[in-house]
């Protein structure tokens, strides 16, 4: 089935449609938060870069770069109280990022099909990352862990502690794109959980030292997730919610749940392109979506979107957020009021 969309942007009017089948439109909301851009400078601001994960160590903001082998094997970081003093006193200060070197990940690089990394957390010293892998249009993840020296600013992979994560469907450049630590549990997303390519999306779930456990039932989700902030005291989490409009065909979008429930933004009802946060739940039966209202990021413009890779809480003010090198690096402060 081939899927178009069909656009009224003088009626706020967003309808997709598959085949024979149409949507009634969706209501519009005011509910859009502008991106506010921080300014930080190189090699953050390098294409090359093309952010892939955020995560928190204690107060220092990982920025984890698909490939770090194109910066000498650095990860790079932002202090916690560089980035308050930026967005709230000093906003045309520009950010220094520190390095962290990365160490003994070299047999990832050997494998065949190797595209870099996806994602990352921590627990105390460990630090576990997902890694893409692509070969004769089937792509699998693997699942490494290491340990971090905070002193020396480095990250050492165990080449021993490794799992091989197969794709839950047969599209090709799609793994496991998100990580979260809960409970003495590491619990890894893969990037499509929409009705009509992954019908029973599941979280894979792990001990420490990377033993599988059975996996956790998600709701599903349409369009992209492409990362996850820590869970807070409630077990709840946010999620990057993004679609490029080139990808409606292969991910069989008819209909959007969400924006049928709350409601679809003004320069969403635009655009092809969606641009969100969710927030999820972490219960003892699966994964869900709570019923907190989306968070919609008011788009450039018409024509371009942003692929955000990366997000974290910033407290209880809102959220950092970053894209990959599309249509540029951004590293993006979005004020929220968690209620």
């Amino acid at each position: 089935m081939k899927y178009f969309l069909l656009l009224f942007p003088a009626f706020g009017i967003f309808c997709l449609c598959g085949g024979n089948n149409d949507y009634p439109a969706y209501e519009e909301t005011e509910n859009e938060i502008e991106v506010r851009r921080l300014s930080v400078s190189a090699p953050l601001t390098d294409p090359k870069m093309e952010i892939s994960g955020l995560t928190w160590y204690k107060n220092r903001l990982i920025i984890l770069p698909q490939y770090p082998e194109k910066f000498e094997s650095y990860l790079y970081y932002i202090e916690k109280n560089d980035l308050l003093n930026h967005i709230f006193n000093t906003p045309k200060q520009v950010i220094e990022p520190q390095k962290i070197h990365i160490e003994n990940y070299e047999f990832l690089k050997k494998r065949k099909g190797y595209e870099g990394f996806e994602a990352i957390c921590f627990h105390d010293s460990m630090v576990y990352m997902t890694s893409e892998f692509c070969n004769n249009d089937s792509c699998f993840s693997i699942l490494i862990s290491g340990t971090i020296d905070p002193g020396e600013n480095t990250i050492r992979m165990d080449d021993n502690l490794v799992y091989r994560i197969n794709a839950q469907t047969n599209l090709t450049n799609f793994s496991e794109e998100a990580i979260i630590y809960s409970d003495n549990r590491i619990i890894t997303f893969y990037e499509v959980m929409g009705r009509n390519v992954n019908a029973k999306p599941v979280a894979h779930r792990f001990t420490p030292d990377l033993k599988a456990l059975p996996p956790l039932q998600v709701e599903n989700i349409e369009y992209r997730t492409t990362d996850a902030t820590i869970l807070d005291s409630n077990n709840h989490f946010w999620i990057i919610n993004y679609l490029w409009p080139g990808e409606i065909p292969s991910l069989g979008i008819e209909d959007d749940p969400l924006f049928r429930k709350y409601g679809i933004g003004k320069s969403h009802s635009k655009s092809r392109a969606v641009e969100r946060l969710l927030e999820m739940e972490l219960t003892p039966d699966g994964i869900k979506l709570t019923d907190r209202e989306p968070v919609l990021l008011k788009l450039m413009d018409e024509r371009e979107s942003r692929n955000w890779e990366g997000i974290v809480r910033l407290d209880s003010l809102g959220f950092i957020i970053a894209t990959d090198k599309n249509p540029e690096t951004i590293i993006g402060f979005v004020p929220y009021q968690f209620k």
